[in-house]
């Protein structure tokens, strides 16, 4: 007769895990047994069991009967998720046999001896990795318990993360023993995870007036955010007039957004050290085998995930689940100088409002958190809770530098030892008054530099409640765009030093994150000095001052190429290509360019159908063209970008025309004490003190009049008639000649306003060669290439000095002040606040110059 050698059906960790079980709760029982009173009759009784039992083993054994073996282990192969059918395997059944009867044999020996079960069975106890000690003998660790273990010495934020993953698994499985549950339990637990609304855990509804909160129950929030996606999606995918890129778009519009696949792993790691605290580490460590794992391995998860997107969308492949992962991208230039040149920075007259204009009540700028962490986040970069909690003491002077010091403070809950630098406050920060501000908080006995935003009493951090604050902020000033959040501003910083060709480890260090070796960790000097230097070369060409009515020095406006906003709109066909475009002004439907593209399906859209039709070519020709002169909010949708980005491959880029003949000839006549006289005195009010210092004596001069072609206000890219212009500056910028010219228009009979610089004799027309008198609006001027021969047509003539010095005293009324030229496009708004004396509505009319 041939014997063949079985293989146990059970994992090799379960069969381990069972016996343990088994082991543990005979010796806690004999170890009771000896600390309870004695009673000889329940002794005698106790003896003669053990002796039937031991019997029946050895029988079973000398029988190969191998269903006695549910008999004796299936209370604790229930605790580990085995059933009965594999009880009676030959491999494990064996085991249970041999090992009920080692165990009967000790409990004989301790019930007539009278000895330690944990020193007569010392071997037994070690062979199945149960230590010989009396804490080894306790009952399985539940869920409850196990989460409170991990968290010991857990740091604070992942001891969040830890006890959010257990309240829901506590929610789905209940305070059961963890060697309980299965590998597949938590494949499906992962899963339901999965399925949960991204802001599950914000739906408490405790907040610092209301401390009680609502009961959350996570399988009912998931159920209802279920039945309503079902609905959404069923109605969306019966709609005939949308089609299927618009559909998709609605759907991630309007279904609620469910937890990431990159959180999802997160929450894997989590409740990978909450069963690591109950089983040890042979159950979810790296060198258990895949199928011997309680907690699935990274790679089993993304398996699965693959096999749940597939799921997860309709016979047509609409999505049923989105999950609008975060994705961030720099602030633009355009946005950044409209955030520094709102009320916040500039002054309002309703400090509880700060996104309000100053009207007639006065001006206040409240410097705090506000005011202060966003320059400091895209200055230096710096998280927003490192900043917040910036204690005063930790503003010092080293290397003959001002520095702060980010997490000093031990208690401080900063990320990581890596977050803990010395790094060196910019000259915009420093030109802002910074030092005087906190020395001033140091003499009034402050402790922090931001005692405003108070830490969270449920973790105690500060960054969520500014975020809040200034998310709302944000919204009022039409600055809340999805990928360019607060986060992003230390994207914008790292983006910039990047195209300085700063290296890697340098951002590394300044943005907080690991960098290079051991070696530039910790045994490098701080180079703050040369740190300092970077982070000033990082310019957005904010122009700091002073205001009569402030006591430190306030932005004034902003010398940086800044072009006015206009939203993208496209209509997707359902190959995903653009069938329809609009270029409108931010929170408007007024079109600045709009057109069906030839050879597309027509729209189903009513508000696109009426536009004419034109070739590909033709509108990304005319879209690339308005890049120059506007900055683009592109779309939300991902596949909205993708499509409009993809149609501009069609466009030519715009090249600048030189100059014609006649406009060189006309450069040459100008006489040269006109020239000189004009540059005297308008460099004395700082308008042409670029052009006197680099030498240049050719082309256009302040002071010239030509004849010009303006756009049109109301009317997009479309130029008016030409008429006459003033060149009231000139500007070098990266390292192009460019022209500050003033719109010319026929001179009205009546009261003139002070922006107004009015030719009316006959002397000054003739040199200016104008035939009529003619107004020049000094606050409707547009920045202009001097080489720009569409906006520039030909030369007129020039004024004399004693009229240049007028025009002089005319601008220094108004009230600009020409920037250091540091950029090559031009400036198309500038927001001058150095001159007080101008009425509100006089303010509010500069500020919408367009330049």
């Amino acid at each position: 007769m041939s014997a063949e050698l079985t293989i146990a059906p059970a994992s090799e960790w379960r069969r381990k895990i069972m016996i343990r079980e088994m082991v543990r709760d005979s010796v806690a029982k004999m170890l009771a047994r000896l600390e309870a009173p004695f009673d000889a009759d329940d002794s005698r009784a106790y003896i003669s069991s053990c002796e039937e039992k031991k019997a029946v083993v050895a029988g079973a054994l000398r029988a190969r009967d191998w269903t006695k073996a549910a008999d004796f282990g299936t209370a604790a192969a229930s605790f580990v998720g085995l059933n009965q059918e594999v009880l009676t395997a030959p491999a494990i059944a064996r085991e249970i046999l041999a090992k009920t009867r080692t165990l009967l044999d000790l409990a004989l020996r301790v019930e007539e001896g009278c000895d330690d079960p944990l020193i007569l069975g010392r071997h037994l106890l070690e062979d199945v990795g149960l230590p010989p000690e009396r804490r080894s003998l306790l009952p399985p660790m539940t869920l409850t318990q196990a989460i409170d273990k991990a968290s010991e010495e857990a740091t604070p934020e992942v001891e969040t993360k830890i006890r959010a993953v257990g309240a829901l698994a506590l929610s789905y499985f209940g305070d059961k023993p963890v060697s309980m549950l299965s590998c597949d339990q938590f494949v499906d637990f992962l899963k339901f995870v999965w399925g949960m609304p991204k802001n599950w855990g914000q739906l408490h509804g405790k907040n610092r007036f209301e401390s009680i909160g609502n009961e959350c129950d996570p399988r009912r929030i998931k159920e209802e955010a279920d039945e309503s996606d079902k609905a959404i999606v069923a109605k969306i995918a019966a709609d005939p007039s949308l089609t299927v890129p618009e559909k998709r778009l609605r759907l991630v519009q309007e279904l609620r957004p469910r937890l990431t696949d990159g959180y999802l792993f997160v929450q894997r790691d989590m409740l990978n050290r909450i069963v690591r605290a109950a089983l040890g580490g042979a159950a979810a460590g790296r060198d258990v085998d895949d199928e011997d794992r309680i907690v699935p391995s990274h790679k089993q998860l993304r398996s699965k995930l693959n096999k749940w997107h597939k799921e997860a969308k309709t016979e047509c492949g609409l999505p049923t689940r989105i999950s609008n992962p975060k994705r961030r991208r720099s602030w633009s230039l355009e946005h950044l100088v409209e955030l520094f040149l709102s009320p916040i920075y500039t002054g309002t007259s309703a400090p509880k409002q700060r996104w309000r204009k100053p009207g007639s009540r006065k001006r206040q700028i409240i410097r705090d958190a506000i005011y202060w962490v966003p320059l400091f986040m895209v200055c230096m970069g710096v998280r927003p809770e490192e900043i917040l909690q910036l204690k005063l003491k930790n503003v010092r002077f080293r290397d003959r530098v001002l520095c702060i010091f980010l997490g000093e403070d031990l208690d401080d809950d900063m990320k990581t030892d890596q977050s803990r630098r010395v790094l060196p406050i910019p000259q915009l920060i420093l030109d802002l008054g910074f030092r005087d501000w906190v020395v001033a908080k140091l003499a009034a006995g402050e402790v922090w530099a931001f005692p405003d935003v108070a830490p969270s009493e449920a973790d105690g951090r500060r960054s969520q409640i500014f975020g809040n604050r200034m998310r709302t902020l944000l919204g009022h000033l039409k600055l809340r765009f999805g990928d360019e959040d607060i986060y992003a501003m230390r994207r914008t910083l790292s983006s910039k030093l990047l195209a300085l060709s700063v290296d890697t480890g340098t951002r590394q260090r300044i943005l907080g994150h690991l960098e290079g070796t051991t070696v530039d960790r910790h045994y490098s000097d701080d180079g703050l000095p040369e740190l300092k230097a970077i982070l000033d070369r990082v310019d957005y060409g904010l122009k700091v001052g002073r205001a009569p009515q402030f006591g430190y020095p306030i932005i004034l406006g902003c010398s940086g190429p800044i072009l006015p906003s206009i939203d993208v709109l496209v209509s997707l066909a359902d190959d995903g290509e653009v069938s329809a475009l609009r270029l409108c002004k931010p929170g408007t439907e007024e079109a600045i360019l709009g057109a069906r593209i030839a050879g597309t399906p027509s729209p189903i859209d009513e508000a696109v159908q009426h536009l004419d039709v034109m070739s590909a070519r033709e509108v990304a020709t005319r879209v690339m063209a308005l890049q120059v002169e506007y900055s683009f909010t592109l779309p939300t949708c991902e596949a909205s970008t993708a499509g409009f980005e993809h149609l501009l491959i069609h466009g030519e880029m715009p090249t600048p025309k030189p100059p014609t003949a006649d406009t060189v000839q006309a450069e040459k006549g100008i006489e040269e004490d006109v020239r000189a006289s004009v540059v005297s005195q308008l460099s004395n009010i700082g308008l042409a003190g670029t052009e006197r210092a680099n030498g240049t004596d050719s082309g256009f001069r302040a002071g010239d009049t030509a004849i010009c072609m303006f756009p049109l206000k109301r009317r997009g890219n479309q130029d008016g008639q030409p008429r006459p212009g003033l060149i009231v500056a000139i500007r070098m910028m990266g390292g192009r000649r460019y022209l500050d010219v003033a719109m010319g228009s026929p001179a009205e009979s009546g009261q003139l306003s002070p922006h107004q610089f009015v030719l009316s004799n006959s002397a000054e027309l003739a040199l200016a060669k104008l035939q009529r008198p003619t107004s020049f609006d000094l606050r409707r001027r547009m920045l202009v290439a001097a080489d720009d021969a569409v906006r520039i047509h030909r030369q007129l003539g020039s004024l004399a000095s004693s009229v240049c010095k007028r025009l002089g005293e005319t601008m220094a009324f108004v009230g600009d002040v020409s920037p250091e030229p540091v950029c090559e496009r031009p400036t198309s708004r500038e927001a001058p606040f150095s001159v007080e004396r101008r009425s509100a509505k006089t303010t509010k009319q500069h500020s919408g110059v367009r330049r």
